[in-house]
């Protein structure tokens, strides 16, 4: 890259859209968080959705997996775990609030697991966990009460097989 030339929006802007979606689709090859990134965006400009039947796919299978991830797996899960929260606190939120809600329980549903099988000396899983917890929070804060209605995920195969479990109501 030549000297003065920043990367922001302007200058990729600048250079058109073909060109930038060639250069997204080669890296996307060698680079699966690049890949599930882009999976994500096409997913949501579907719709919310769509969005987070994608989500709920991708929380599902880290869920399920058994597979222990040593120090040099580590970075790219914990990588896909702040990308995932962050795509359902911020895209998905906006759109459907009850359905990140849900999605969340299942996110902090896998703590317990994934702890016993990730090598996380610096804590930054847990920290994750954390994080959802605090988006969880500030989401429940502003949904609406009193519709008396149990949350989905109450009754998601995810939730119901740890303690944590969504309040009723």
């Amino acid at each position: 890259m030549a000297r003065g030339k920043s990367i922001n929006a302007e200058t990729l802007v600048a250079l058109g859209a073909e060109p930038l979606a060639n250069h997204l689709i080669e890296h996307a090859a060698t680079d699966a968080g690049l890949r599930a990134k882009l999976g994500m965006l096409l997913a949501g400009a579907k719709g919310a959705g769509t969005l987070a039947d994608e989500i709920d796919k991708r929380l599902r299978t880290i869920a399920r997996s058994r597979s222990f991830n040593g120090w040099d797996k580590r970075k790219a899960l914990v990588q896909e775990l702040d990308h995932l929260r962050a795509t359902i606190a911020r895209r998905l939120a906006e759109s459907d609030r009850p359905r990140a809600i849900e999605l969340f329980w299942s996110f902090i549903a896998m703590a317990d697991t994934l702890a016993q099988r990730v090598s996380d000396g610096a804590g930054d899983v847990e920290d994750f966990f954390g994080a959802a917890m605090a988006d969880l929070g500030r989401l429940r804060g502003i949904e609406r009460q009193g519709t008396g209605e149990p949350s989905r995920a109450a009754s998601s195969p995810i939730a119901t097989e740890t303690v944590l479990a969504p309040p009723m109501g």
